[in-house]
């Protein structure tokens, strides 16, 4: 079977879709729908980019056990109900999740499965919060969300990494250097940037997931 292409996720709400001049490669940063996150991926084929897959499994976990990268954690992670038929190779299969706790970021993935049951490797894992913005936009390294980015977001981040604080609200406000996680690489490069020694707070790519590929290999189930 071929690789799924550009697989990618978003968030859109109930009834809309991916339009043509919507960037499918970078955060939508409007909604309206708490606790809802809606994914949307290239289908692939089942014979080179021909055909369709059979089905596919999305699931998820909350983002305090570390992205889905493994079979290990696969196995473990919640499998989300009504993922959608695939469709024909190259078009675009999209679906929302809905009941998750507002504000609360998570990982997600997918694969991929021919009639045949072989499956795709794990897809990259994408970590984004549920509904948690309206009408609103993130700013990297606002990690305590006031519009600006200085000392006390650094001192949030600290005092949220030992339990004190909760989550950055947007999630993403607290991923200073890009990569996608809200970790203790932020605090040293918004430390490195307030002091004058290093680049401002970037926003990363947070939605984009590599290709992945479906394979007879037996090995990789």
């Amino acid at each position: 079977m071929s690789a799924i292409s550009t697989l990618n996720s978003n968030r859109y709400s109930p009834g809309d879709f991916a339009k043509d001049n919507d960037s499918k490669d970078s955060l939508n940063l409007i909604t309206n729908n708490p606790g809802e996150i809606r994914l949307y991926w290239t289908a692939p084929g089942d014979d080179g980019y021909t055909g369709r897959a059979a089905r596919y499994e999305v699931r998820f976990w909350e983002a305090e056990f570390g992205p889905i990268d493994n079979e290990w954690k696969w196995r473990r992670a919640t499998l989300v109900g009504g993922a959608p038929l695939p469709s024909m190779a190259g078009n675009t299969d999209s679906m929302t999740i809905s009941g998750l706790e507002y504000g609360a970021p998570y990982y997600f993935c997918l694969r991929a499965y021919d009639e045949a049951g072989n499956q795709s490797p794990i897809s990259a894992s994408v970590l984004f919060t549920a509904g948690d913005i309206s009408n609103g936009t993130i700013v990297p390294g606002d990690a305590n969300g006031n519009g600006e980015v200085h000392g006390n977001d650094v001192l949030y981040l600290i005092s949220y990494f030992r339990g004190a604080n909760p989550p950055p609200s947007p999630y993403l406000n607290g991923d200073a250097n890009g990569d996608c996680n809200v970790d203790i690489g932020d605090i040293t490069y918004l430390t490195r940037y307030l002091k004058g020694i290093g680049n401002p707070p970037i926003m990363g790519q947070c939605l984009r997931l590599r290709d992945i590929n479906i394979s007879d290999n037996s090995s990789a189930r």
